[in-house]
């Protein structure tokens, strides 16, 4: 049986990799497409600034350039992915943590504070910190097709692993009732979890492979 993780090219890709690498077959599923996000709002000199994706981490490196910081600029984190990813652009993260945005939120100490996501995102960092500045950004968009050797794999035993909500929206979208027919559906993290339960399919949550 095959596993298709459905994520961002990137992403699925990466994880595809590993799964394979622990002896499974599993196929890439790019289901998530970027676009450019709105331009960044005033960011004071004490500003602490969010970063929950590692293509949030790409963003801000673009706009502060590798290294750059300004004043007393304070950088948090989302978990190993989106640290590794700071840190690879040049950008050390003052606070990593995981449990989500309103984790990460209410590790914010009082001050200005800015959440760099996608369109997507946003709601969860503003139960914790209603007062945050929204950054979008990047955008979330639905690719046109699916590749051809997920759609041929439609067509036999496989089990599907969604790596967020978007994810569960858009494979959906482009192949209408395919996660019904799955032998195993895995969710990464609650809310993807929670958006599956909403569709009436029933997951089973399941952490990406590798380093966190």
């Amino acid at each position: 049986m095959v596993t298709i993780v459905a994520r961002d090219s990137e992403g699925a890709e990466r994880v595809a990799t590993r799964l394979r690498a622990h002896g499974e077959l599993a196929l890439a599923a790019p289901v998530l497409v970027w676009t450019p996000g709105d331009t960044p709002p005033p960011l004071p000199h004490d500003v602490q600034i969010l970063v929950t994706s590692p293509r949030g981490a790409s963003v801000l490196a673009d706009r502060v350039g590798a290294g750059g910081r300004s004043g007393g600029w304070q950088i948090l984190a989302l978990a190993g992915p989106t640290a590794r990813a700071l840190r690879e652009q040049g950008l050390e993260p003052d606070v990593v943590a995981g449990g989500g945005a309103a984790a990460l939120a209410a590790c914010a100490a009082p001050g200005p504070l800015v959440h760099l996501t996608s369109d997507l995102g946003g709601a969860e960092s503003a139960r914790a910190r209603p007062d945050r500045m929204l950054w979008v950004g990047y955008r979330v968009a639905c690719p046109a097709h699916l590749p051809d050797d997920v759609v041929q794999a439609l067509t036999g035993p496989f089990a599907v692993w969604f790596g967020s909500p978007s994810a569960v929206q858009n494979f959906e979208a482009l192949a209408p009732g395919a996660m019904t027919r799955a032998a195993v559906v895995w969710a990464h993290g609650g809310t993807t979890l929670a958006e599956l339960e909403a569709r009436g399919v029933a997951a089973v949550e399941r952490g990406f492979p590798g380093p966190g």
